[in-house]
């Protein structure tokens, strides 16, 4: 019976230290997934950092521009700009260059 108890023991012994094993292997995966996770955090953080910053500066460059068209032609209040970047005085006129254009978008420009 000793024996019996003995195997027992052992085979107790044999599982708790599995289960050990399973509950460390599953904690370092766990850990795994949480860098990773951070990683991808801190990836998308630095995404958003640089689109804003890209965006910040198309918004400069586009500020610099429309103060240039103002500054050249003082008189001007408004206008049209076409998608290839096209800039005309009166709207008709930014009509007739956009129909020749596969974007025919306009853009008003005001001060």
């Amino acid at each position: 019976m000793g024996t019996a108890n003995q195997q027992t023991a052992a085979q107790k012994a044999a599982a708790a230290k599995a289960a050990a094993e399973k509950a460390a292997k599953e904690a370092a995966e766990a850990q795994e997934a949480k860098a990773a996770a951070e990683k991808a955090a801190q990836e998308a953080a630095e995404a958003q950092a640089a689109k804003a910053a890209e965006e910040k500066a198309a918004q400069a460059a586009q500020d610099a521009e429309k103060d240039a068209i103002f500054d050249t032609n003082p008189q001007l209040d408004v206008y049209y700009k076409t998608s290839d970047g096209m800039a005309f005085f009166t709207q008709n006129s930014a009509e007739l260059h956009a129909a020749g254009l596969k974007d025919k978008n306009i853009k008003k420009v005001t001060k």
